[in-house]
């Protein structure tokens, strides 16, 4: 009941909590009208079990939800910020937005992400404005189904622009790491024997596509005709490439007497899922997500208790810096892996730590880069100064040795007086 809610002051509404759901039902406004046996489902709600009628996770069904409007509230939308995989919203009986094709029948249905702002028009009803939705899903490509997110009703124009500025957010801070990332592979390409700042590319250019792939899902505005299985499997690549090249990163920015076997230890653990990026099923690589964070967890923590410790430890530079990064990664992986299952609603923290960790990483080479660099200044200063000592005293030797020629000349005259007066005394 929304009749006094003011959303011009008081701001948008999340639409979460209890609304009506029909499993493996897929109803339009008369079909929900005469149907019969709704249940009861809290939303975000993430089928984990059989709640759309099929398999773990996958199946169809639709929600239901009434809600009162006030005649006086703007002109509203609906904000979906998360694509539901094939979804379709209907709002008091007129078709707002629609993700893929939900369907009952896996070989028909299409999945896609499709976040956005849509207008909704109320209706006149029993208790004035009312606003019928009725949401539409199914599943059958994902590990869970459902409405992971919960929608947002509030002022059009409002909504938009919120919209608007993460979509521009999610490009400008793709573009900043893709601007790091090159940077480093420049550096490397002209001094290839660094290889911290090849891993450092590597690992900026993957996190640069995160932004893209997540949240609003950028990457759909730029090519709307892209497949739900690429769009996929990129977002995990994002996750699942990330890490190793991360723990390359530091084992070549702080090697160590076993770095080989460190390097098998914190990297080769990774190799199975780059495999499954490639050629799991989309269901079963969703799945291989929560192994992969569980592997990923261990290796950070082995990561940050010895590579990066021993680095602070022996006060290497950006050691302490690197291992402020690795905790913070550890502890948002923890949390995206909680959030991710549905077991706690705090938030998708991981792209901001990775984006973190880019910034520290940079910010660490840049700092051996300047420091190599003032040593060079350094050292060709001295060079410098050796250089001016060498040549003066090359000069006072040089004048040393005229005086000493001159004073020889001088005894070979006076000699040969001596000789010439000695020849006339014995004449």
């Amino acid at each position: 009941d929304l009749r006094s809610w003011d959303f011009e002051s008081q701001g948008a509404v999340s639409l979460g909590g209890q609304w009506d759901f029909a499993p493996a039902a897929l109803l339009d406004s008369a079909g929900a009208a005469s149907f019969e046996a709704w249940q009861r489902r809290a939303i975000p709600d993430f089928w984990k079990t059989g709640e759309g009628g099929d398999r773990p996770g996958t199946g169809a069904g639709t929600y239901r939800l009434l809600v009162l409007l006030s005649p006086r509230a703007p002109k509203l939308a609906i904000r979906n910020q998360m694509g539901f995989n094939a979804f379709e919203i209907e709002a008091s009986g007129r078709l707002v937005a629609r993700g893929g094709k939900p369907s009952l029948d896996r070989a028909s249905a299409v999945s896609a992400y499709n976040p956005g702002v849509n207008r909704v028009s109320p209706k006149s009803g029993a208790q004035g404005e009312e606003l019928e939705l009725l949401l539409r899903v199914s599943n059958w490509d994902y590990r869970g189904g459902g409405v992971w997110r919960a929608l947002t009703l509030g002022d059009a124009a409002a909504l938009a622009s919120d919209q608007q500025r993460a979509i521009y957010g999610s490009i400008a801070l793709t573009a900043l790491m893709l601007a790091l990332s090159l940077n480093s592979f420049i550096l490397f390409i002209n001094r290839k024997k660094e290889r911290s700042y090849f891993f450092f590319a590597l690992f900026g250019l993957v996190i640069a596509l995160r932004p893209l792939v997540t949240g609003e899902y950028a990457l759909t505005r730029i090519f709307p005709a892209i497949p739900f299985d690429l769009l996929v499997r990129l977002e995990y690549s994002t996750a699942m490439l990330a890490l190793p090249a991360a723990m390359a990163f530091f084992l070549s920015f702080f090697p160590t007497a076993n770095s080989k076997r460190w390097g098998a230890i914190l990297i080769a653990p990774f190799a199975p899922f780059v495999v499954f990026l490639f050629v799991l099923p989309l269901y079963w690589l969703t799945w291989s997500i929560f192994a992969f964070y569980a592997v990923a967890v261990v290796e950070i923590v082995l990561a940050s208790s010895s590579v990066l410790a021993r680095a602070v430890y022996r006060r290497v530079q950006g050691g302490l810096a690197m291992f402020t990064g690795g905790c913070v990664i550890a502890l948002c992986a923890i949390n995206d892996m909680l959030y991710s299952s549905h077991a706690i609603e705090t938030g998708n923290f991981l792209p901001l730590a990775l984006a973190l960790f880019v910034f520290l990483q940079s910010f660490v080479l840049a700092r051996r880069f300047t420091r190599a660099f003032d040593k060079v200044e350094l050292l060709s200063t001295e060079l410098k100064d050796s250089n001016d000592m060498l040549k003066d005293e090359i000069r006072n030797a040089m004048a040393m040795s005229a005086r000493l020629e001159e004073s020889l000349s001088e005894r070979e005259i006076l000699l040969k007086e001596v000789h010439h007066r000695v020849k006339n005394s014995l004449q």
